[in-house]
Formats: structure tokens, C-alpha cells, sequence
């Protein structure tokens, strides 16, 4: 008689037919079923194989003979494959550009696959979005939290206020260990659709953004139309690149302890700044 007996779990278990001497008339050495379930580390003695007649021929595939270590292995790493390519495509887009070769942020990411992005994200302004989207939840969660602390104290709206319910949640992040490479991220893609599309802003996902975009509009009702859309494109593109230095000083140790202040008030002065009469 021949028996092969696991002690190891067996559910969700895969089943493999291994065949021994076909001329063996005994029906249990003839065909030994053998069971390859989550077979892990420290399991390899709970498979016993014992009274194998001198006619049989266990025939173990490399599979099973492997299967140990291999599942050993994949519980050693715990590192969600797509977090790890948002992490390196917002660090390598932010120091190398939005054209960094795709395979690199794979590379980046540990991960040998070449074509990790597109199996992922689809493609790279797939991945542009995802890296949006992780944030733009945290993000518009603290500026709506900021807009009802506003509304609760009856305050106007005035120009500087509305700008720190816009720009304080974005210098927040590498302040608190969020990221150290979004602020400098949103300025090299800040012309992407994903960040620069209207349709975004009529989404609930964008609704702080909008209601704020709304009030700054609104706050500069004295300028012309075509004024104010100047002014409002170009804080837009100096908030951008003011929170990409703030980021980077941060991160080399040099940033001023009013920083926050020293940017709220010049792209206060954007909004602002009275027009020189004498040259219209």
C-alpha cells in the first residue's frame, strides 16, 4: 500500500493527477492524487508519502517540488503593486517631467513588468488621473471643512481667505508626511486635462474647488470680465509654481517659517493689485 496524506489546510486547494507504474495492478499506487493547496514555509513536513511499492514512480512536477518557497515569497513582500507605481510616477513625473518613460516608472516601482503602467492605469494620462485621484478625496474633504468653519463665523469673502481655503491643503501634504512630491507633480501636469479640464470642476469631487473658484470670481466683480479671467489664469499658474518651491525647500531644509503667509499674500497681490490708469 502507498498513502500520501497532508496535514496542511486544503481549502481552495488545486488537485493534481500523478501518475505511477500503469502496469501496478494495485489502484492506489496505480493513481495518487496529490493535493497542492497554500503551501507555505514551514509546511514542507506536513507531506508525507509512505509504503510507495518498488513498481511505483512518484513523479513530483517542479511545481510542486517549488511550490513552498514560492508561495514563501510572495508573503514576504506586502507592497500594493499600484500604490507603488502612484508613488514613483508623482516622484518621477515631479523631477524628470510628464514625458518620464513609462518602463521607468515601473522600474521605480520594483516591478519587472515594462508594461505595469498601461496593465494598471491604461495608459499615462490614466496614470496622471489615479495620482489626482488618490489626493483630490483628502483634499476637498479639509477645504469643505474650512469653507463651513467659514460660513459658521459670518465672515466675508474676501480675497485672502478664499485663497487659503485653496492653497493651505495643498502645502499641508509634505508638512505631514503625505507626499513629497505632489505640489511639485501638479506643477509639471498643471495643463493636463485631468487638472486644467472645466468638466472637472463640475464634478462632486471638485465641488470645494468650484464653490471657492465661484466666491474669488465673485470677490472680483469691480474688474472687467477679460481682467479677471487674466488674473485668475495667472494666480492659477503662480499658486502652482509657489507651493512646487515651497515643496522643494521643505524637503532641503530651507524653506522661510512664513512661507505660507509670503505666498497667500502675493497671489492675494495677483488677484488684487490696482491697474496703473495712466497706461490704459
Amino acid at each position: 500500500m502507498c498513502a500520501l496524506s497532508f496535514r496542511a489546510p486544503l481549502e481552495n486547494a488545486d488537485s493534481r493527477l500523478v501518475e505511477t507504474d500503469r502496469s501496478d495492478p494495485r489502484p492506489i499506487c496505480g493513481r495518487l492524487i496529490v493535493v497542492a493547496g497554500q503551501f507555505r514555509r514551514g509546511h514542507q513536513d506536513d507531506l508525507s508519502c509512505t509504503g510507495v511499492g518498488k513498481h511505483s514512480r512518484l513523479l513530483l512536477s517542479s511545481t510542486l517540488l517549488t511550490i513552498g518557497w514560492r508561495s514563501s515569497l510572495a508573503t514576504v513582500t506586502s507592497v500594493d503593486p499600484r500604490e507603488a507605481l502612484l508613488d514613483a510616477g508623482e516622484r518621477l513625473i515631479a523631477t524628470r517631467g510628464i514625458d518620464v518613460p513609462l518602463r521607468d516608472i515601473a522600474k521605480e516601482a520594483g516591478n519587472r513588468n515594462n508594461s505595469a503602467v498601461q496593465y494598471f492605469f491604461g495608459s499615462r494620462a490614466g496614470l496622471i488621473e489615479a495620482i489626482l485621484e488618490r489626493r483630490t478625496s483628502a483634499l476637498e474633504a479639509t477645504r469643505m471643512g474650512m469653507l463651513a468653519d467659514h460660513e459658521a463665523s459670518a465672515s466675508g469673502n474676501d480675497v485672502r481667505t478664499l485663497l487659503r481655503m485653496l492653497v493651505q491643503p495643498m502645502l499641508d501634504i509634505p508638512g505631514q508626511g503625505q507626499g513629497t512630491h505632489y505640489c511639485r507633480f501638479l506643477d509639471v501636469v498643471r495643463t493636463h486635462p485631468a487638472v486644467a479640464g472645466s468638466a472637472k470642476f463640475d464634478t462632486h469631487e471638485r465641488a470645494a474647488v468650484r464653490i471657492i473658484v465661484t466666491r474669488l470670481n465673485t470677490a472680483l466683480a469691480d474688474l472687467e470680465p477679460d481682467r479677471r479671467r487674466l488674473r485668475l489664469r495667472s494666480m492659477a499658474t503662480a499658486m502652482f509654481g509657489m507651493i512646487a518651491d515651497y515643496e522643494a525647500a521643505l524637503e532641503t531644509g530651507t524653506v522661510l517659517p512664513s512661507a505660507h503667509d509670503e505666498i497667500l499674500d502675493m497671489l492675494t497681490g495677483v488677484l488684487t493689485s490696482q491697474p496703473d490708469r495712466a497706461r490704459i
